[in-house]
């Protein structure tokens, strides 16, 4: 499963959109400045394999590329409600963080690198 991205920039004073990789877009556009990224959509790969992070069973998985997914899960709103969390690769902050929430509604800020560990280093 690979990611590819909608990558807006800028080259030469002209804004661009660039579907695909961030190696593909600097190998075609190598002094282009970032502009935004966007999740696109994820294709399968072989190669890829998600297993349960421990302690968050049903709600997030970890990829042997380090990747963190969020599961489709439907939730409870505090108004009474009910909304669709769908499926989706999470983005880590600049410290290569990201926030997961358990069943309890607790959150805490995690290293991909940790979250990695926990999940495949048994």
């Amino acid at each position: 499963m690979s990611v590819e991205r909608k990558i807006r920039f800028r080259y030469n004073g002209i804004d661009y959109t660039f579907i695909g990789t961030l190696e593909q877009m600097w190998e075609t556009y190598p002094n282009a400045k970032l502009l935004k990224i966007d999740y696109v959509f994820i294709r399968e790969d072989e190669n890829r394999r998600w297993r349960d992070i421990p302690n968050h069973k049903g709600l997030y998985q970890c990829s042997n590329f380090k990747d963190i997914k969020s599961l489709s899960r439907i939730i409870k709103m505090k108004c009474g409600g009910y909304k669709t969390i769908h499926e989706k690769i999470l983005k880590p902050n600049l410290n290569k963080r990201v926030i997961l929430t358990n069943n309890k509604k607790e959150k805490k800020s995690w290293a991909v690198n940790e979250l990695y560990a926990l999940t495949f280093k048994k």
